[in-house]
């Protein structure tokens, strides 16, 4: 699953250029792509902003991937923008973070599937509404040091969606993974 989830982060970095140019510059009115585009943009930031995300990390990929795509296409059709010199330096500011983000992304991937591991959580248990998943630091060539414990609370009518509560960090001192999840859901009650 992790492969997947970054197979598609590194397809948004890569394809969501051409896809936002060519949708940007199709024959169609503009208007309502730019409006579906900021509005995506706006929901997916104040998700982010109020730490609410998908309980699938997939999804959280897809909305990544679709908050650059708006990205794409509000940058690119600022070349429809009059007077043109203007639209076009407007596009070319906007697109260096393009040009970057595709540049180091390659390096990036590289150091993403090493550290994949660190993607899947370890445990995850629930109790009282809180859902508590623990992931592990290190990989294949370091040692587990310590344990990234998240509680999160979902909604009964939108199980897809959940916010996160509290994040801790604790040093691993020999304790197992539940123990981790249940130190820390005995603190948040």
């Amino acid at each position: 699953m992790e492969g997947l989830i970054l197979a598609m982060i590194y397809l948004s970095v890569l394809g969501a250029p051409f896809v936002g140019f060519f949708i940007s510059s199709g024959p169609y009115r503009l208007k309502p792509v730019l409006f579906t585009a900021i509005g995506s943009m706006a929901t997916i930031s104040l998700a982010m902003t109020l730490d609410i995300r998908f309980s699938w990390q997939l999804l959280n990929a897809m909305a990544w991937g679709t908050w650059y795509l708006g990205y794409c296409v509000l940058v690119f059709s600022l070349l429809r923008l009059k007077p043109r010199w203007l639209g076009r330096l407007l596009t070319f500011v906007g697109t260096v973070p393009m040009l970057a983000l595709a540049a180091i992304s390659v390096l990036g991937m590289m150091v993403l599937f090493f550290v994949a591991g660190d993607l899947a959580p370890q445990h995850r248990q629930s109790q009282d509404g809180l859902v508590c998943t623990v992931y592990t630091s290190g990989n294949a060539t370091t040692a587990y040091n310590y344990h990234d414990v998240h509680l999160t609370k979902s909604w009964p009518w939108l199980p897809l969606l959940e916010r996160r509560v509290e994040n801790h960090r604790i040093l691993d001192k020999g304790q197992s993974l539940p123990q981790s999840c249940k130190q820390v859901l005995i603190a948040a009650n």
